[in-house]
């Protein structure tokens, strides 16, 4: 299993000089075996895509265990 790193980082406002990027909307959720496991649902729309990826994910903390389905 690979490790992943769950990191949030707030800003006040996005910066001018940041270049514009196309659209892509992502939803998901989780569903959750045990206190410290869980399924992560990922869907992706890029370009009128769609992609589906599944992690599940193993630990608490910042530091996580996590391997993809999808």
């Amino acid at each position: 299993m690979r490790k992943g790193i769950e990191r949030t980082f707030l800003v006040k406002e996005i910066p001018r000089e940041l270049k514009s990027f196309e659209e892509k909307y992502v939803y998901q959720n989780y569903l959750s075996s045990t206190e410290k496991e869980e399924f992560r649902i990922r869907l992706v729309i890029e370009n009128g895509e769609k992609e589906y990826k599944v992690t599940f994910k193993r630990g608490g903390g910042m530091v996580r265990e996590e391997v993809g389905f999808l």
